[in-house]
């Protein structure tokens, strides 16, 4: 089994062998089903979120992300 030093490398390897693969489930109520991310989909999201940060800030600077 690969080590992985971050979050990021275990999304990484998942989106790159199992990108189909349901990642998120979204269940707002707690049961009923509103949507879902494959590894991929939650991968390219990541991707952009991060691209945005890096546009806006300064290296150093704290930031604190909400996702629901």
């Amino acid at each position: 089994m690969p080590k992985y030093s971050t979050i990021l490398d275990i999304l990484n390897h998942r989106s790159q062998n199992l990108p189909n693969q349901i990642a998120y489930t979204f269940l707002p109520d707690g049961e009923t089903e509103s949507g879902s991310l494959t590894y991929q989909q939650l991968d390219t999201q990541v991707r952009a979120i991060a691209a945005h940060l890096q546009s806006i800030i300064i290296p150093q600077d704290r930031i604190l992300v909400v996702y629901p």
